[in-house]
């Protein structure tokens, strides 16, 4: 319990930092920044998927999950893309139609 407290805290006072810093960081870096926690984050859940005894499981969550996604309109309502679709087409494993 004491470590989800201390990982709430954290990610309260990081989120704190962002915004006090935000307007002074430039936009390449912040396009790096965000590039490489995506990359990050792409490479867990492919380890997790390599872990998984599960596999049937997994696919069943991804596809309700993106069919869920696409009926509330998830990303419209994240408000602008950092990326454009063509940067980030090549991360894609379904077709997007561009807005």
């Amino acid at each position: 319990m004491i470590a989800t407290l201390i990982n709430a805290a954290a990610i309260i006072l990081g989120s704190l930092i962002g915004l006090l810093i935000r307007k002074g960081i430039k936009d390449e870096y912040r396009k790096v920044v965000f590039t490489a926690a995506g990359l990050t984050s792409l490479a867990i859940g492919i380890q997790m998927v390599l872990e998984t005894d599960h596999i049937l499981s997994f696919a069943l969550a991804l596809m309700v999950g993106g069919l869920l996604g696409t009926a509330f309109d998830v990303e419209g309502a994240a408000g602008p893309k950092t990326l454009s679709q063509q940067d980030f087409s090549m991360l894609r494993f379904c077709s997007v139609r561009a807005p």
